[in-house]
């Protein structure tokens, strides 16, 4: 837990997302103590409300379906609402199984994922604030219905 560093752009992307209302959900199979730390050293204290978090605990893990679906189904929401943003294989198998839009975050160890499993990433970004702008147009080009119903689940 010492060694933790935040993803770039994950102060901005947590405060455009309880700025407007959006859900905001950590999906790992960290356990909840990793999960806590995380949360109080890098996310200020008014950005770190999550509707749910599930770790390890939950059975199945990643890369099965099921902890998403458990989240929609929390959420009252379909998956096709969701988007899993992840940086492995497995965020990226779990949200495509369980039919959620997939945002895999790029980094210099898993750039092998876009060649590789291209069929399981939708976009990849660099920056979490990346996420915003995808956001935004998703909302303009009416791909979603509701902003209250757009769920962004975190892999950290």
């Amino acid at each position: 837990m010492k060694e933790m560093q935040p993803q770039p752009g994950l102060v901005d992307i947590m405060r455009y997302l309880t700025k407007n209302g959006i859900s905001k959900n950590i999906c790992t199979r960290n356990v909840g103590a990793p999960v806590e730390t995380f949360v109080k050293r890098f996310i200020p204290s008014e950005l770190s409300r999550f509707d749910y978090i599930v770790t390890r605990e939950f059975r199945p893990t990643k890369p099965q379906p099921d902890p998403l679906l458990h989240i929609a189904s929390k959420l009252n929401i379909r998956p096709l609402e969701m988007i899993m943003v992840g940086d492995s294989f497995d965020d990226m198998k779990s949200g495509r199984s369980a039919g959620c839009f997939t945002v895999l975050l790029k980094n210099h160890v898993n750039g092998h994922l876009l060649l590789e499993h291209k069929e399981l990433v939708d976009v990849s970004v660099e920056d979490l604030s990346e996420i915003i702008e995808l956001i935004q147009n998703m909302n303009k080009e009416s791909l979603l219905k509701k902003k209250k119903n757009f769920n962004l689940d975190m892999y950290i």
